[in-house]
């Protein structure tokens, strides 16, 4: 609780002399009483084996204006703002906001928060864990060179990952150049890669972003025994899949927990798991995360595959060399 004390015309003046106060005030002095802001912390939606989507409510503004309100949370009990925070801007009432990059089968612990001058207030605890990960009691496994696991689904013809490649190696066991700065990043003429905003709590959800180069390299930037997806496979799973107006539905996870609103016709039909990594343009910015899904096609005269959260279509793109965009593979 906070006392303000707001002033139309005057200022409150106060003297202390051995122990005697002394004060004058003049009129049109107000005392107001400010309390932390109240909240309910609503269910924990599990989105995702890396994401969750919380709804709450803040019930009362404590007497002034919210201005900051979100969701904290850690793998300890009593999380504060200190710990990790998704925030979903100011005001009373009811809100919902996604957590991302969080561990599969890991037990987490959140609570809503909302603040004003008066302080910051919390809702209820509440403790989930979420699911475990595709890769896990999966016989349909592969390992890259940094030793993660990915799930992969047969699909036509072909094997593909059922997850955006993250590894941070070649095949041959060299390391793909991180460039975590715009300035590296855009004056990189050879291989890199990074993480989405350089937050590798995001990878083993969306996978990382690889410049053209990368994508090229010899040294493989997948498993080895699989490679870059190319023309000619995207073509077969888009051609299998309802064509351009309708694959990219069947390609997208579902819900806007992850996806922005109205991802229009996502299915995942084909449990290819597509989500909304962004992309990191040849200036080093990011871009698009939470609406739209950009994969690198070898051997291509438009080398991006792009799915939005608008509607269920595909389109080809002509990207650059520096321009980051996720990666998924097949077996070769």
């Amino acid at each position: 609780m906070r006392f303000i004390y707001t002033t139309r015309h005057f200022i409150i003046a106060a003297l202390v002399l051995t122990g005697v106060a002394l004060s004058s005030c003049e009129e049109g002095v107000d005392l107001k009483i400010v309390d932390a802001p109240a909240l309910t912390t609503g269910g924990a939606e599990i989105t995702s084996p890396f994401s969750i989507r919380v709804s709450a409510e803040v019930t009362s503004d404590g007497g002034d204006i919210v201005g900051d309100r979100g969701v904290c949370w850690s793998t300890n009990p009593g999380p504060t703002t200190a710990s990790s925070v998704a925030r979903s801007g100011g005001g009373v009432g009811s809100f919902s906001v996604s957590l991302l990059g969080l561990e599969p089968g890991r037990t987490y612990y959140l609570r809503s928060f909302a603040s004003n001058i008066g302080g910051v207030g919390y809702g209820n605890e509440v403790s989930f864990t979420t699911s475990a990960a595709p890769w896990t009691n999966n016989a349909d496994t592969v390992s890259d060179a940094s030793g993660n696991l990915y799930s992969y689904k047969t699909i036509g013809t072909l094997d593909w990952m059922a997850q955006n490649l993250r590894s941070v190696r070649f095949c041959n066991g060299d390391t793909i150049p991180q460039k975590s700065s715009a300035g590296a990043w855009s004056t990189s003429d050879t291989s890199a890669q990074s993480a989405y905003n350089n937050d590798p709590a995001l990878a083993p959800m969306m996978g990382l972003l690889y410049n053209g180069s990368a994508m090229l390299d010899p040294r493989n930037v997948c498993p080895c025994g699989w490679r870059v997806a190319d023309e000619d496979d995207w073509n077969d799973l888009i051609n299998n899949n309802g064509g351009l107006f309708e694959a990219g539905g069947a390609l997208k996870t579902t819900g806007t927990g992850i996806w922005k609103a109205p991802n229009t016709g996502a299915t995942d039909a084909i449990q290819f798991t597509g989500y909304p990594a962004g992309y990191r343009a040849p200036t080093g910015e990011f871009f698009n995360f939470g609406s739209n899904a950009y994969w690198w096609s070898n051997n291509a005269t438009r080398p991006v595959k792009i799915v939005n959260s608008y509607g269920p279509g595909m389109q080809a793109w002509t990207g650059e060399q520096k321009t980051g965009y996720s990666v998924r593979c097949v077996r070769d």
